[in-house]
């Protein structure tokens, strides 16, 4: 049966993916501190579920372990994924034009790119997750237990 130790790499791993299959048309930096971001949301994902049920025995799977989750997640996780990350992904574009036309004192221009690099890391712990809890489920589908329907 997957534990901690099998969901967290696993979830990493799916954040990860996932995160680099969006980011596929950005460079340098700004992939990579997303692509972070997706593996932060794919290690809080995968752990999410058994967050919300702690696996005190083998029958705690309920809703968040459910197969009615996972169809859900399944359905909207792609395009709220993408939105997620348009909407951070744009924040931090906003925040560099604003450095590249404004002349800023060291402070300002520290401040700027330290909420920059957050915005863009945050751009991907919302694909992450959902990749995470993703792989969580997925993982949990495959043992003797399987899912509940609801």
């Amino acid at each position: 049966m997957p534990n901690k130790n099998v969901h967290v790499p696993v979830g990493m791993a799916s954040g990860l993916a996932y995160s680099l299959y969006l980011t596929r048309d950005q460079q340098g930096n700004d992939r990579l501190l997303e692509v972070l971001g997706g593996v932060v949301g794919g290690y809080c994902g995968g752990r999410l579920p058994d967050v919300l049920e702690p696996a005190n025995s083998s029958m705690h799977r309920a809703f968040a372990h459910s197969t009615t989750t996972g169809a859900a997640l399944a359905l909207s996780a792609h395009t709220a994924a993408q939105e997620w990350g348009i909407f951070f992904r744009e924040k931090a574009i906003d925040l560099q034009r604003r450095r590249q036309t404004n002349r800023m004192s060291d402070v300002d221009l520290t401040v700027n790119i330290f909420l920059e690099v957050l915005l863009r890391v945050a751009a991907g712990i919302g694909p992450g997750l959902l990749a995470g809890y993703a792989s969580h489920l997925a993982l949990d589908a495959c043992t003797p237990r399987s899912l509940p329907l609801a």
